[in-house]
């Protein structure tokens, strides 16, 4: 965030040190800009630029055209962005300060540009000296991940489960919600019920009409017991068994989850990524490295969830030409890391 930037910089002190937090005040009640060029990720492809965490009142550029506003700090944000892209790509983010400072004091913003549909939406701790520095400490700017994501036009965009149990009780069924859409006028889906180590519990496949670039399916699984780091596993394919989309979804809530620790196997084939792994790898990071230069890196995909069997392909399109490149699952102490050059 703009704090953290300005900290590193030594521009402010650390604002949770005594009196420090009305030094640096000033941050939330200015303007801010991030900016960042990125080649082109392939202009046949349907391509979204997609934020998980941007706080709060921000305008969204592409090449000097505004594509996107948001307000919410809470959302994630979405923008397809495929038929707007040049051969390089100049994005620009344009946080305005969440404050109307026309009166004597700042007073938060209720809502952005005064239109009532674009509430703004964050902590009210922002506000606030409740077991926080005195005076309140408001924070600005992007918190979480950005990723361009590519695809041919077939999305899984929801995959829903839900368990009922017969009345023995030791066999139940799953039943999956699952939506999506497609160019394909049909496709297959494929479900599966996956332990970690990547053994089929259950599994289920159906042949899918697409209607209106449009699809919704609910297949069910029948099962017995099974433990909560299981993974429910969809696959989209088309006539010739190629994979065109999968998604993925935790039987249990995240923090319940004692997630396996995944080995993966890294290597660079034609100039891209070529990423397996033994278990399941949850949130797979890459980072890169030039002589010291984190920055500048720009993956195909990242913080991708990755099963056993699948390949996983991540053509690398920033500006280095070489480096060192780490790959890494969230909960797993295991990393792998190689040479690529370009």
């Amino acid at each position: 965030m703009v704090h953290d930037v300005l900290l590193a910089a030594d521009k402010i002190e650390q604002p949770w040190l005594p009196g420090a937090a009305e030094k640096c005040r000033w941050v939330a009640e200015r303007d801010w800009l991030y900016a960042v060029t990125i080649p082109c990720p392939g202009a046949s492809r349907e391509v979204w630029l997609r934020f998980a965490g941007l706080d709060t009142i921000v305008d969204v550029y592409l090449n000097g055209e505004r594509i996107a506003s948001h307000s919410n700090m809470y959302t994630p944000l979405a923008v397809e962005i495929g038929g707007r892209l040049r051969e390089r790509n100049t994005i620009v983010l344009h946080f305005h300060t969440v404050f109307d400072l026309s009166g004597p004091k700042p007073v938060p913003i209720q809502m952005a540009g005064g239109d009532p549909t674009r509430r703004v939406r964050r902590p009210p701790s922002n506000y606030s000296t409740y077991l926080g520095p005195q005076p309140y400490y408001s924070r600005v700017g992007v918190y979480d991940t950005i990723a361009v994501d590519t695809n041919d036009g077939s999305v899984l965009e929801d995959v829903l489960a839900d368990a009922t149990l017969d009345e023995t009780p030791t066999e139940g069924t799953v039943t999956v919600e699952i939506t999506g859409r497609s160019r394909l006028a049909s496709a297959d889906l494929g479900v599966r019920l996956m332990a970690p180590d990547g053994r089929v519990a259950a599994e289920t496949r159906q042949s899918l009409p697409v209607r209106e670039n449009a699809f919704r399916a609910r297949p069910a699984l029948r099962i017995g017991a099974f433990r909560r780091e299981h993974i429910l596993f969809a696959t989209l394919t088309d006539a010739n068994g190629s994979v065109i989309a999968r998604a993925n979804a935790l039987a249990d809530i995240e923090r319940r989850i004692a997630f396996p620790a995944a080995k993966l196997n890294v290597q660079v084939k034609d100039g891209a990524l070529s990423i397996t792994t033994d278990k399941f790898a949850r949130t797979v990071t890459l980072e890169g490295d030039a002589d010291g230069d984190a920055s500048g890196w720009f993956f195909e995909d990242n913080y991708f969830d990755l099963m056993p069997g699948e390949v996983k392909t991540v053509r690398i399109l920033g500006s280095h030409a070489q480096g060192r490149i780490a790959a890494r699952p969230w909960y797993s102490p295991h990393g792998e890391s190689v040479t690529w050059r370009r």
